[in-house]
């Protein structure tokens, strides 16, 4: 509530900020077959594309994709 209230007054500017994943493949957990069918499913991996985003009540948005693992070092090296 402070934060907001220093952000109402124009002290600062208020961002909230996620991080998500995606993959080309789809993850599967389970499958649906005919009585006494075998499935079999190959397991493939595909690059993974994290996407950083930082947003405020105005809709502002601010994303950042990252093709590592999203880590302190990142974000400080995004928003600067």
């Amino acid at each position: 509530m402070e934060l907001q209230n220093l952000e109402k007054s124009g002290h600062t500017s208020l961002f909230y900020g996620d991080e998500s994943g995606f993959c080309l493949n789809s993850v599967i957990p389970y499958g649906w077959q005919f009585p006494n069918e075998k499935v079999c499913l190959l397991p493939q991996r595909s690059k993974r594309l994290n996407v950083l985003g930082f947003m405020n009540q105005a809709n502002e948005l601010h994303a950042f994709e990252h093709q590592g693992t999203i880590n302190s070092k990142f974000v400080i090296e995004s928003i600067n």
